[in-house]
């Protein structure tokens, strides 16, 4: 892929940020993540938070990132391996 694919209108280049959690526990640093990741020098294109399996999480993280664009809170299937 050319730099071109992933750059944004002034031409520099943009990412996406995935942020992976599974547990309230790391609430407040799951909130630390989001924030930094939207108020970076260049601020990434997407912010992803992926909650696997806890349902009270999603639940949390999407009414605290409402608003969030390009937010995505999908429950994932297991990649602990078990079952």
């Amino acid at each position: 892929m050319t730099a071109d694919r992933h750059s944004n209108q002034a031409g520099r280049l943009s990412a996406t940020v995935v942020i992976c959690a599974y547990t309230e526990e790391r609430w407040d640093d799951i909130v630390l993540a989001v924030e930094s990741a939207c108020h970076q020098d260049y601020p990434a294109r997407d912010v992803v938070v992926v909650v696997d399996h806890n349902a009270d999480l999603l639940a949390r993280c999407k009414r605290r990132f409402p608003d969030q664009a390009g937010s995505t809170l999908p429950p994932t299937p297991s990649t602990s391996g078990s079952p």
